[in-house]
């Protein structure tokens, strides 16, 4: 599917929802061959700050009033996530354990790697409610189903003839911070100049060399691949058609010296946030199906 990009402008992996929903691995039945080395999540047994009704001295209670999000900024809330902070380096301390990400706002834990001597004895201690190894966790269901694209009757093949025309002749305008040229997920083919009529779906060279195609719905899409800093202009292929950026308002109302020094005045995406909604609104396709993509940041 052809893209048009365009700007005007983790979480860690977490244990298996079933680990940490299991009760805490008390002292007395710790099952030492249950532990190895590796990286996991400790969960301790008091309350995140966003579940904590109040009861230790001096610390009150910070748990949102029905409807309401958590407030992080509140002082309440700082000084108990400072006292589960606090409490957490403690406990490392006791193992020589290095925390690598400490948690406080929905979940009381850290994040470590641990020895499995190291993950036994935190899964003794009282105040731990759960060592559970930290595994990257992957959806069990296909977007695609989900969405019901794919199958006999899915809109793939009732609308386009099937998977391979989805998306044929149509440019996806997008309207963001950019893309990354060098990312697979924009890798295309040459574009040669035109032979013959065009065809739907095909992108080609026009006289001026800039990008076009025509599209299903009979008008014909032509793009810019300007030049900018660390862009220059010879990227867009046959899945980026365009490449443009707006960034007079921005250069009008931004001293140099108030940018972050990271900024590009350029279509190249530096935060990464271009190239993330680019590549899933427009996702690589196989080469034997052309598709294009035009990109303008700001």
């Amino acid at each position: 599917m052809p893209l048009l990009l365009s700007s005007v402008g983790a979480l860690p992996a977490t244990a298996a929802p079933t680990q940490l929903a299991a009760p805490a691995a008390q002292q007395k039945n710790v099952d030492p061959n249950d532990y190895s080395a590796g990286r996991y999540i400790v969960v301790l047994t008091e309350k995140p700050a966003a579940t904590y009704e109040g009861g230790t001295p001096g610390l009150q209670a910070t748990k949102p009033r029905s409807g309401r999000k958590l407030d992080a900024d509140r002082a309440e809330v700082r000084q108990y996530q400072a006292h589960l902070e606090a409490k957490q380096a403690a406990l490392a301390e006791q193992e020589n354990v290095q925390i690598r990400r400490q948690y406080t706002a929905a979940l009381n834990g850290f994040s470590a790697t641990l020895t499995a001597d190291q993950a036994v004895n935190l899964a003794k201690n009282p105040g731990v409610l759960a060592v559970a190894p930290d595994t990257q966790q992957a959806p069990d269901y296909s977007t695609t189903d989900f969405l019901k694209l794919s199958g006999a009757n899915g809109t793939w093949n009732k609308q386009f003839g099937g998977k391979a025309g989805a998306g044929k002749g149509v440019v996806v305008g997008v309207i963001d911070s950019g893309y990354t040229p060098g990312s697979k997920f924009f890798a295309g083919q040459d574009v040669a100049p035109l032979k013959g009529n065009p065809q739907v779906g095909v992108p080609y060279r026009t006289a001026g060399g800039s990008i076009a195609m025509l599209k299903a719905d009979g008008s014909t899409f032509e793009g810019e691949c300007q030049k900018g800093e660390k862009f220059n202009g010879t990227a867009c292929n046959s899945k980026v058609l365009s490449a443009r950026y707006f960034s007079d308002a921005f250069e009008e109302s931004v001293t140099k010296q108030d940018r972050a020094p990271e900024e590009l005045i350029s279509p190249v995406d530096v935060g990464s946030h271009g190239t993330h909604t680019a590549s899933t609104a427009a996702p690589a396709t196989p080469t034997s199906r052309p598709s294009s993509t035009a990109a303008a940041s700001d």
